[in-house]
């Protein structure tokens, strides 16, 4: 069951030029737009950070190895690393469908808004040009539930202690 359902409406305001070819996006997460979504390779990528930190989790970058690691409950949630199309998400290496991106001047990572789904078990939507997204769901109760129900696997299977 479920206890929280916050819902993300992907989309930006604004237009982004990318390869010469203008696009319109548009990001809000519960309703509060975001800045500086962005439409890249043909992929809706949106600031590492924000999306972490809207479901509570710790991020740190890591400017010399060009990573960014995103943290809940002592559980690594995601980490990435720029160039890369291989992340860790939830302590497995993934293929992503896009290579995380550094954007300057910000200096901000990007990743694909597919990835986000894959963190928290929530439910993503993307229009067909690629410049809108909703994300449901996106919280830390599933990560939260499997990270217990693993501590609880490993407990079980620990050796009772000697009387």
């Amino acid at each position: 069951m479920r206890l929280s359902t916050t819902a993300i409406s992907v989309a930006i305001s604004g237009v982004v030029l990318f390869a010469g070819v203008a696009s319109a996006a548009t990001v809000t997460i519960d309703g509060v737009p975001v800045s500086g979504v962005i439409v890249h390779e043909g992929h809706l990528m949106v600031p590492f950070r924000a999306p972490m930190q809207q479901i509570g989790a710790t991020v740190v970058w890591t400017d010399k190895a060009r990573t960014g690691v995103a943290s809940a409950s002592g559980h690594e949630l995601i980490a990435t690393k720029i160039g890369s199309k291989t992340a860790t998400i939830k302590g497995a290496p993934k293929v992503i469908s896009v290579a995380p991106a550094l954007i300057e001047p910000q200096h901000l990572e990007y990743i694909p808004v597919e990835v986000l789904p894959e963190i928290s078990a929530a439910k993503l939507t993307i229009s067909a040009d690629k410049t809108r997204a909703t994300i449901t769901h996106f919280d830390l109760v599933g990560v939260n539930a499997a990270a217990a129900a693993a501590a609880a696997a490993v407990a079980a299977a620990a050796p009772a202690p000697a009387p």
